[in-house]
């Protein structure tokens, strides 16, 4: 009897079940165009359209342009930036500073990740994007996740690397993260924020920060998301039971009134 009882279960777990927040962010799992292959790396540049959704910027007019770019799962991330070159300097290459055998994942499952210089005082490397279908005065939720690590072959150094973060006016920094002389790159962290909408449409843009200079430090993100936390989405009303359901229930019922009765 109890297997029987537990059968018509799962149809009310699916009734039941909680509706999903709608993301406004566009490709939040920074997946490129055909350009970049399947599980590939690739570089971007600045107003680069290899990324759709996204605007790639560097905001120090230093002549270096944006410096990073994508990384598919499964690569491995100390040979994935090895053709990040310097401007005008081909004979340097830049890239992480951890074993051919180290590898990174997404964050969210979307087999891409953005990883960039995060040294902001010479790059100024940011990402962004208009966010569209805002309701002034709702209060927003904006969730990613960060990590941090290093480049070589520049001398091992301790660094530091954030993330900060615009959404209109508003700026916030996320969490400081560290890596130790000579350590790989840190693990996935998740990060939340809130803000107030003012308009129907707002920029956001993540910028990549850190130290020390000329390190350089180097920032990753996956995940991005943003939903409305003002206006959850409505449960849609159960329907009745499947009627395969309702008659085992019902059946099983009968068999325990039967037996209680017998007994």
């Amino acid at each position: 009897m109890p297997a029987l009882a537990l059968a018509a279960l799962p149809s009310l777990a699916v009734a039941l079940s909680a509706p999903a927040y709608a993301n406004l962010i566009n490709n939040g799992g920074f997946v490129p165009d055909s350009s970049i292959g399947a599980n590939k790396s690739g570089l971007l540049s600045v107003n680069d359209t290899k990324l759709p959704g996204w605007t790639i910027k560097a905001y120090n007019n230093n002549g270096y342009g944006f410096w990073g770019g994508v990384v598919g799962d499964g690569n491995a991330i100390s040979v994935d930036l090895d053709e990040a070159l310097w401007a005008g300097n081909t004979g340097v290459r830049h890239y992480m500073n951890v074993p051919n055998t180290t590898y990174v994942n997404s964050a969210d499952g979307s087999g891409w990740f953005l990883n960039i210089d995060s040294d902001h005082q010479t790059f100024g490397d940011a990402i962004e994007q208009t966010v569209n279908g805002l309701t002034p005065g709702d209060t927003y939720s904006l969730s990613f996740y960060q990590a941090a690590g290093q480049y070589a072959p520049d001398p091992d150094q301790a660094i530091t690397s954030w993330w900060r973060v615009w959404v209109g006016s508003d700026l916030v920094d996320s969490a400081t993260m560290t890596v130790a002389s000579g350590a790989p790159v840190s693990a996935w962290q998740p990060q939340t924020m809130t803000f107030t909408a003012t308009s129907s449409s707002q920029l956001l843009r993540f910028m990549g920060m850190g130290t020390p200079t000329g390190g350089p430090p180097f920032a990753l993100l996956s995940g991005v998301s943003l939903t409305d936390s003002s206006n959850p989405p409505v449960a849609s009303t159960p329907g009745p039971l499947p009627l395969v359901g309702l008659g085992v229930a019902f059946g099983a019922s009968r068999t325990l009134r039967r037996r209680i009765k017998l007994g």
